[in-house]
């Protein structure tokens, strides 16, 4: 990975004025939409109707909207988590083309889920802390400008932080390896204990002071299957 210097790209290239839609609206999402809105962006949360997100997400001030209704006429779309995959593939034939599509999770891209062509298609991933910066990788540059387009993104959502490149593969590479010390962390706590409620297989995988992700979760409870499956003792 090397470093981004946005100064040198397009002198202060901040993006502004922009529709933006993001899907979901957990902690990290919610993050990044203050911050896109504080750098004058109009900000639209989309999320499935009468859900606790939807009314912390209207608490918070934002537009909020169902995917479908809310998608077509966005400058941009945000996909922070996995799990908002889900909502991206319900919507997807309503984004307009042109639009940018900015995706947090590598692994999303790299399976190939994100297949709709006339769009500019990139990542902007955390360096662990967002407040440290971000990594930055293009996926699909149709419009010759996906890079700047990236940048602009990046330096509304996380203010003059540090910027690398780096390529959809290594995240996801690096995706994968923490799944897989995640489930080697809960394969030792299965053999050593055939039976273990949920909560106390997230307590003992994961550090006290960790918040733990639905995405994984979601990769928890998917392993624990398999082993179960295949009649691991």
């Amino acid at each position: 990975m090397t470093a981004l210097d946005p100064a040198t790209l397009l002198g202060t290239l901040v993006l502004e004025g922009a529709r933006i839609v993001v899907l979901g609206y957990d902690a990290e999402a919610r993050d990044h939409a203050l911050a896109l809105r504080r750098a004058g962006n109009l900000v639209v949360i989309s999320v499935p109707r009468e859900t606790a997100a939807w009314t912390r997400a209207y608490g918070d001030g934002f537009v909020v909207g169902s995917p479908c209704s809310v998608i077509g006429n966005a400058d941009v779309v945000v996909v922070r988590s996995a799990e908002d995959t889900v909502l991206w593939r319900q919507c997807e034939e309503r984004i307009a083309a042109g639009a940018l599509v900015v995706f947090a999770c590598a692994r999303a891209l790299h399976s190939g889920r994100c297949a709709r062509s006339g769009m500019d298609v990139v990542l902007v991933t955390n360096i662990d802390d967002p407040r440290v910066g971000c990594r930055i990788a293009v996926h699909r540059d149709v419009s010759r400008r996906a890079l700047l387009r990236a940048v602009a993104y990046a330096r509304a959502a996380y203010g003059d932080a540090q910027m690398r490149s780096t390529s959809v593969a290594d995240e996801a590479e690096l995706e994968h390896a923490s799944v897989r010390d995640r489930m080697a962390s809960l394969l030792a706590l299965t053999v050593q204990r055939p039976v273990i409620e949920p909560e106390k297989v997230h307590h003992n995988a994961w550090n006290a002071d960790e918040e733990v992700e639905p995405a994984d979760i979601d990769d928890a409870g998917w392993f624990h299957a398999m082993l179960n499956r295949r009649g691991t003792p």
